[in-house]
């Protein structure tokens, strides 16, 4: 258990409060196994849920009870949070349940844990799978996206970055349907970057174009970045640096990373 890394802090948020003695029974396992929780009110934050079936957008948020429907709805209620004068800021947490969340282009929240329940890589992981679109696009400052299933149907990159600045990407799994040229993580600018532990398709039938890009250019860097321990399959290449980027200090060790000549194995 202590090896399942953020989905062991899935299971303490999903079990807490409950009542039923085959649930308590683990709860009560992780207790005395010491393992904390990450982040509900450790950096002085709020918790918001989100739950598919029976949440509602005209809710709070603040409770598995007042949960509302949309990660779109609860990135909104944390982006609304943020005190830009403060120094350090807040952080807060977003919980999603198990479900496909087919909403498209999600604004990053800022200063926050973005944590999908379910076990990572199978039909019960928080899915955000689009009909169109990115899953995300825009800035991504101070967020941190972890055990979720990321997939499109377009030739479009799952993450479309602009900037990344201190944000984490961790135990998440990439996936595309259609043989096209999907990157998986897009960035024109990042600094302390870290992506960590995630897969980037399966080698089973399709391979990215990039798994993870860094674009170059005036004033464009991957600085300070860490890749580390991901699997990867694609045509083209794992990891792009392109050549006019600032690389300063920036780490990749420990990825597997398998290369095919064409995107259809």
């Amino acid at each position: 258990i202590m090896g399942l890394g953020s989905t062991v802090k899935a299971i303490w948020v999903l079990l807490q409060g409950q009542t039923d003695p085959n649930v308590t029974s683990i709860w009560t396992l992780l207790q005395n196994m010491s393992i904390t929780p990450c982040c509900i009110g450790k950096m002085g934050g709020v918790a918001y849920y989100v739950d598919d079936l029976d949440g509602l957008d005209a809710n709070d948020g603040l409770s598995w009870a007042n949960a509302v429907q949309t990660i779109g709805r609860a990135i909104a209620l944390n982006n609304e949070t943020v005190d830009w004068a403060e120094t350090p800021k807040k952080y807060n947490a977003i919980y999603v349940k198990p479900a496909v969340y087919t909403e498209e282009d999600l604004s990053f929240p800022y200063y926050c844990w973005l944590i999908g329940l379910g076990i990572r890589g199978v039909d019960t992981q928080a899915e955000i799978h689009p009909a169109a679109g990115s899953c995300f696009a825009g800035t991504m400052l101070g967020c941190s996206l972890v055990n979720l299933w990321l997939e499109v149907d377009e030739a479009l990159p799952i993450l479309d970055i602009g900037s990344a600045g201190g944000s984490l990407i961790d135990h998440c799994q990439f996936y595309f349907n259609a043989d096209i040229a999907v990157t998986g993580i897009d960035t024109e600018t990042a600094t302390h970057l870290e992506v960590r532990f995630c897969d980037f398709g399966d080698g089973s039938d399709k391979f990215f174009y990039r798994c993870i890009a860094n674009h170059g250019g005036a004033g464009m860097f991957a600085h300070n970045c860490r890749y580390h321990d991901n699997n990867m399959y694609a045509y083209e290449c794992g990891i792009w640096i392109e050549g006019t980027c600032r690389g300063t200090q920036t780490v990749i060790k420990q990825n597997v990373i398998q290369v095919n000549t064409a995107p259809d194995a």
